[in-house]
């Protein structure tokens, strides 16, 4: 029995808020897509955090409308000691995600083609899914930090992860952001609480995490009670290819997302807009996807930072003298966005005249 045979310009694979993002944008630029999802219901099933700051709310304005709560500082600790920060341009803003998600489904699935419950099983010169044959111009992987469509094409991909774990509860009444640099909840990165009205999300990012110790830990919270879990994998470098003849990623299958902790939406959104202004350019000028390559490693020119700037938090002597040194100034320059002082509205088109 002969598969059926659609053609298409653009095949983005993984309906996450990446792809998402970007079958809006090609939507604008007038470029053919069709977005398929392996998941039968992709969109109820997101359970990730969602906080942004006021970075992502500028490029975004409709992200208010989703807003379940606002916050204008946050608490960081390191043992004994802490401090608070004040974002000085603006609030932090906890996004309702499945909304989100919601509205960027319906305004893809007026422009081009939505597909839940399709899965890509292998590439042979077209995608050849459970139901059909797609004729591409272009794929897209936005399949997060296992970048499926990646292995189709055999390219070498990263495989050094870190384990997120979250949880919602009642046994801790949070008020506020507080961010636990503490090396006995995390090595490398940190445990976070968000207090909600009636409940807190709690989560975690460690390499070595599993649900064991996680449990262990937030046993130390007085946490017993809890409901909503919610693990992920997230990619702990970047991948050196992030586009290659017809292919391109975008979102955590590039491996640029978590390194900025709480801005991951918005690395989503950023790669979302260049890599469709990118697609265009490939379709009506033949210019090369590869260019996304460098525009991404350019445009994210600061991307070990965040690391350095963690593990520096994390020294005790440190963090003292941010505290001593009005460490509100200091660090809210980066608003919040966990050191990533570089996103402004004025520089998000700087490529555009170049495609």
């Amino acid at each position: 029995m002969s598969l059926e045979t659609s053609d298409v310009d653009v095949l983005i694979v993984g309906s996450g808020v990446s792809g998402l993002f970007l079958s809006n944008f090609l939507s604008k630029l007038n470029v053919d897509f069709i977005l398929i999802d392996s998941l039968k219901d992709p969109i109820n099933r997101i359970r990730d955090t969602g906080l942004v700051s006021e970075n992502f709310v500028n490029l975004f304005p409709k992200a208010k409308d989703f807003a379940i709560k606002s916050y204008r500082s946050a608490n960081f600790y390191l043992g004994k000691d802490s401090f608070e920060v004040f974002a000085r341009r603006g609030n932090y803003y906890l996004l309702d995600r499945v909304a989100l998600n919601k509205h960027l489904l319906e305004s893809a699935e007026k422009y081009g083609e939505v597909s839940f419950g399709e899965r890509l099983e292998r590439i042979n010169g077209y995608a050849i899914t459970n139901y059909r044959k797609i004729r591409y111009k272009v794929i897209v992987d936005a399949t997060g930090p296992y970048s499926y469509v990646r292995k189709l094409y055999d390219l070498e991909s990263n495989k050094d992860f870190v384990i997120g774990i979250e949880i919602h509860t009642e046994d801790l009444l949070a008020d506020g952001i507080h961010i636990f640099l503490d090396k006995k909840y995390s090595k490398e990165h940190f445990l976070w609480i968000v207090g909600l009205d009636g409940y807190s999300k709690v989560g975690i990012m460690d390499k070595g995490l599993n649900m064991r110790k996680f449990l262990k830990i937030i046993r130390d919270f007085g946490i017993y009670d809890y409901s909503l879990i919610y693990s992920h994998v997230i990619k702990r470098r970047e991948e050196k290819v992030l586009a290659y003849k017809n292919f391109i990623s975008v979102g955590e299958s590039t491996g640029y997302l978590k390194k900025f902790s709480l801005g991951g939406i918005l690395v989503s959104y950023i790669q979302a807009y260049f890599a469709s202004l990118v697609i265009k350019g490939y379709l009506e000028k033949g210019i090369p996807l590869e260019r996304y390559n460098k525009i991404i490693k350019d445009y994210f020119y600061v991307r070990s930072f965040p690391d350095f700037v963690r593990k520096a938090m994390k020294k005790k002597a440190i963090f003292n003298i941010l505290k001593v040194l009005n460490a509100n100034k200091i660090v809210s320059y980066f608003d919040l966005d966990f050191y990533i002082p570089f996103y402004r509205i004025k520089s998000i088109r700087v490529f555009e005249s170049d495609l």
